[in-house]
């Protein structure tokens, strides 16, 4: 979760993500309240916020109208990384597609287009096509030095923005259809946009814009919560008030969609349900986020078509430890797993209060682009390879049942050995700490079993149903294109391991009788299987795949 920004080369750009190592009122409806960082705002910037809404920037639609349809079967994604000096992006696609990944979240950084081109990446962007890549995130920001926001809100950083991000959005008032160089922002999505249409499926805005430890897990009623107070500007890394983020949504939101309509905008992986609540409650208005009529008409919901989140079970204790309903034990993969969807379930009840439920507001699309357990021991958290293993397989088979489009793996290959200390993140990959020979962690065997016997299926509510599975079984049919079905089943059990405990499953008799096979979370690798005997299967926390 944790961005370390590194300098990028032509060749190997930072793509998606590398190694991770006072109260503001909320409701701030008065005209004469402000919070006490907008003395700070310099009077130029307050009148280009009045030409910028002169200058017709509303757009046509926004997501309260329409979201575009994204109908797709389920995307299995990697975040790539950056391990020089063996391995180029292109490099890093094959090693991921052999995986069983047929999606990535690449970076494309203004920091690098501004020093190498926009062009850069065209030919690469071109080669994941030809793979077969597809729907690809990318992730946006990270302004070079030149564009920056000289801005300082807080005492401690400097703005972490683009400059001129109140400017007008087009130039000449509107009349032309060409980003106004002034507004850097804009100016760097118009070039972004332009020449990658038909090469990104979805534009992801910053990266994880609400990391914070301090204030973002606090519920309502507690001092400095997200929930009643918007963020102070030194709470997150953008080192900014929070509704300059929502303007970078309506900012990317009316760029993009002036060039390819069909493109979906997300908001940048977030972490806590209370900064989305932030973002779904004020508009862009730069001082205080509040509505109006004329120049602020839309609360930020309006500027995003997907809902991007992050999640790590693992850390849910040590974040929220000093809740009292903080119970969840994350040291089992089912465990891990109820974590994942308690924070899904929580953004979803954000979105759902504001209005986005296809009953007011069409609903929003759903990924999530970074998402892993630890397979080793850290800190209190007792990881093992197994539980990883399980965690991460269950996590892919529930999302496709309750309509996740997309999941990325953090990350595609170690950023420590087992001799080193280091956080979590550097027990994650898909293959070991990147060397001139990558060597795959036996994770890489479980996804791409996962994405090969689960490719091109779609989840079957009817069938499942028909399953009449009951706790402590777990699992789900999924049916091929050509109406055969497999299925997924494992059990709530005490351990990861197979000795653990087992609990016996008959398929019901309505089930035809016939050949079926058993096949495991390694079968991309060793291409052994049983065959299912009497219709009945013994099952542990291992997921298992029938068909």
């Amino acid at each position: 979760m944790i961005l370390s920004k590194k300098i990028d080369s032509p060749t190997t750009p930072y793509q998606g993500m590398t190694n991770k190592t006072n109260i503001l009122p909320v409701l701030l409806r008065a005209r004469d309240i402000r919070p006490i960082w907008a003395g700070k705002w310099p009077i130029k910037s307050l009148f280009w916020v009045i030409m910028s809404l002169i200058s017709c920037e509303k757009p046509t639609y926004s997501a309260n109208d329409v979201v575009p349809p994204f109908n797709t079967s389920f995307d299995y994604g990697s975040n790539m990384g950056y391990y020089p000096p063996y391995w180029e992006d292109k490099d890093l696609a094959i090693l991921a597609a052999k995986c069983g990944v047929n999606t990535l979240r690449p970076g494309l950084f203004h920091h690098f287009v501004a020093e190498w081109g926009y062009e850069n990446r065209i030919s690469t962007f071109e080669f994941y096509q030809q793979m077969g890549l597809r729907n690809l995130v990318a992730i946006l920001g990270y302004p070079a030095p030149s564009v920056q926001d000289t801005q300082s809100f807080c005492s401690e950083h400097p703005s972490a923005l683009f400059r001129g991000l109140y400017e007008p959005i087009w130039e000449n008032d509107g009349r032309q259809n060409t980003a106004n160089q002034s507004n850097t922002f804009a100016k760097y999505v118009w070039e972004v946009a332009t020449r990658y249409q038909g090469l990104i499926k979805i534009y992801e805005i910053w990266n994880e814009p609400d990391f914070n430890q301090a204030q973002g897990w606090r519920p309502a009623g507690m001092p400095e919560n997200w929930w009643e107070n918007a963020p102070l500007p030194c709470e997150t890394p953008l080192h900014a008030p929070s509704f300059h983020y929502i303007r970078m949504l309506r900012v990317a939101y009316t760029v993009i969609k002036k060039v390819d309509p069909d493109a979906l905008v997300a908001v940048g992986g977030l972490g806590w349900p209370s900064y989305l609540d932030v973002i779904c409650r004020y508009t862009d208005e730069p001082i205080a986020g509040q509505l109006d009529d004329r120049l602020f008409p839309l609360r930020g919901g309006a500027y995003f078509d997907c809902m991007s989140f992050h999640s790590y079970p693992h850390l849910s204790d040590a974040l929220q430890n000093s809740l009292a309903d903080s119970t969840t034990d994350t040291s089992t993969s089912e465990g891990a797993l109820a974590e994942f969807w308690r924070l899904k379930n929580q953004f979803d009840a954000v979105l759902h209060r504001h209005g986005y439920n296809d009953t007011i507001y069409p609903a929003k699309h759903w990924i999530c682009t970074e998402f892993n357990l630890p397979r080793r021991p850290v800190d209190r958290y007792p990881g093992t390879e197994q539980t990883q293993i399980n965690f991460v397989v269950k996590a892919l088979v529930t999302a496709q049942i309750h309509g996740i489009k997309q999941m990325h793996l953090y990350s595609l290959a170690d950023e420590t050995t087992h001799s080193d200390t280091a956080s979590g993140f550097g027990y994650m990959g898909l293959y070991k700490k990147m060397s001139d020979t990558p060597r795959q962690n036996a994770l890489a065997w479980a996804y791409k079993t996962t994405a090969q016997l689960l490719q091109n299926a779609r989840f079957h509510p009817e069938e499942t149903q028909k399953m009449a599975l009951k706790s402590p079984i777990q699992g789900a049919a999924f049916q091929y294109p050509d109406g055969h079905f497999i299925y997924v089943l494992w059990a709530d059990t005490a351990g990861e391991e197979p000795e653990a405990g087992t609990v016996g499953y008959h398929f019901p008799v309505e089930f035809k009788d016939g050949k079926a096979c058993v096949m495991h979370w390694d079968y991309s690798q060793k291409k052994t299987y049983k065959s299912l005997i009497n219709k009945e299967i013994w099952l542990c926390s291992e997921p298992v795949f029938i068909r």
